[in-house]
């Protein structure tokens, strides 16, 4: 018995070997050269030369869906114990997963870092890499293509964190990458097409590549912490549609390095309107007004609102901005009407809503429109206000002038019918806490 139970373990040893091959470990650079790039536009030669070692090596079947892993544990006399097939299938698709990774750049691999195995990485290369990119709309930039040289032309020297040209580098890096076209990965101007277009997320491992290629280990070393400890958002539907690893994120950290903002951070909280409008003119395009200026990426006009005696300045900050600028949100996606409504500051909610009319009905991460905010923190006169001028796409004429589309667009996150489901059931039971029922 105990030589049949020995030759039946040896059969299953030799099936399991010979489904599923392990190779052994070897220098992947001898057979694909360069590590895939998202700007370098190596895909097909990357692809082509990691298939050839794939397929020599007799482990195609672990990306063309053909082999399937076996389900974990099987069962034998009645108990549930290890599968050996599920140990030799994750013992050999483990080594392709580590082929892969180990030829692909930084940002790359923290994009598709999360897959579990080698076809699910696999896909997610391709899907970034099939996907056809719109034309960048290039400002000053004759290249039809993108690459490393392209940015060590630009500027010779690389960042470090002992540097005092910050804010020149920032500038030159700013309309290196305008020239580009991926200045909207970095000014937050994208965020409509990052849901809707599926060739974002390739655009911004670019946009990121094009950063990192410029700074040395110490700083992307502590840019990558940061990151990694402020940018966490804290609810699994944040979590779900956004990636905290973005260009923004990166723009962000190193702004927080160098102390960007400090100054028109100062500034807003005095109310100095003055010496804010300075530091909003030394920047291009009006980004300083949609940058994060506070640890949370919280804006400007977003720091201003907080407090009712900052009025005359938040004023003279919206008259500057667009309709779209004053949706921009902080982490969780908290506008200035989110701000304002918490505070009961009316004044400022009004002058947010007389430019951009969408904003009542815009939700953050967890959901939540303006007016929920101010029924938590029981401003009774602001409740009423947001009452007025939320919109309920259902109940709503549609031939009123009011509701005549205006120029601007929808900002992303507008909820068209907040007083229904989860959302509406939210605003009625703060109102009654807030025992703002039938008065």
């Amino acid at each position: 018995m105990a030589s049949s139970s020995s030759a039946s373990t040896n059969s299953n040893s030799t099936s399991s070997a010979n489904k599923y091959p392990y190779p052994g470990e070897l220098d992947v650079s001898k057979f694909v050269t360069d590590n895939l790039s998202a700007t370098a536009n190596n895909y097909d030669q990357w692809k082509q030369q990691m298939l050839d070692l794939i397929k020599k090596k007799s482990l195609s079947d672990f990306i063309d869906r053909t082999n399937k892993a076996p389900s974990k544990t099987v069962t034998v006399l009645g108990k549930e114990v290890e599968n050996q097939d599920y140990i030799s299938w994750k013992r050999s698709d483990d080594l392709l997963q580590k082929w892969i990774r180990t030829k692909l750049t930084e940002e790359l691999y923290e994009d598709v870092k999360h897959y579990k195995n080698a076809r699910g990485l696999w896909t997610r290369l391709e899907i970034l890499f099939s996907s056809k990119l719109p034309k960048p709309n290039r400002a000053s930039s004759s290249s039809s293509s993108i690459n490393s040289s392209n940015v060590l032309d630009f500027d010779k020297k690389t960042l470090s964190v002992s540097e005092k040209n910050y804010s020149e580098w920032r500038k030159q890096m700013y309309e290196f990458i305008k020239s580009q076209g991926f200045v909207g990965h970095i000014d937050g101007t994208d965020k409509i097409a990052r849901v809707r277009s599926p060739s974002w997320p390739r655009r911004d491992i670019q946009a990121r590549e094009l950063i990192r290629t410029k700074l040395d280990e110490d700083i992307i070393k502590e840019m990558d912490d940061i990151i990694a400890t402020t940018s966490q958002t804290p609810t699994r539907a944040a979590k779900a549609i956004m990636s905290n690893r973005t260009a923004k994120a990166m723009w962000i950290a190193l702004d927080k390095i160098f102390g960007h903002y400090v100054g028109l951070y100062k500034a807003t909280i005095k109310g100095d309107w003055e010496r804010a409008e300075e530091y909003i003119k030394q920047e291009p395009d009006n980004i300083a007004m949609r940058a994060a200026i506070r640890d949370n990426s919280e804006t400007v006009l977003i720091v201003a609102v907080k407090s009712k005696h900052r009025n005359n300045f938040v004023k003279k900050l919206v008259n500057r901005m667009s309709p779209e600028d004053l949706a921009h949100g902080d982490r969780d996606e908290r506008t200035a009407l989110h701000r304002a409504a918490a505070v009961g500051n009316l004044e400022a909610a009004k002058l947010l809503v007389e430019k951009n009319r969408y904003l009542p009905n815009v939700e953050t991460v967890q959901k939540r429109i303006p007016l929920y905010f101010a029924a938590t923190h029981r401003k009774k006169e602001m409740v009423t206000y947001l009452l007025s001028v939320t919109e309920d796409e259902a109940k709503s004429n549609h031939s009123s002038p009011r509701y005549q589309k205006p120029s601007y667009q929808k900002p992303d996150g507008w909820n068209p019918k907040p007083f229904e489901g989860e959302s509406g059931f939210r605003i009625l039971h703060q109102l009654i806490l807030s025992e703002f029922y039938g008065k």
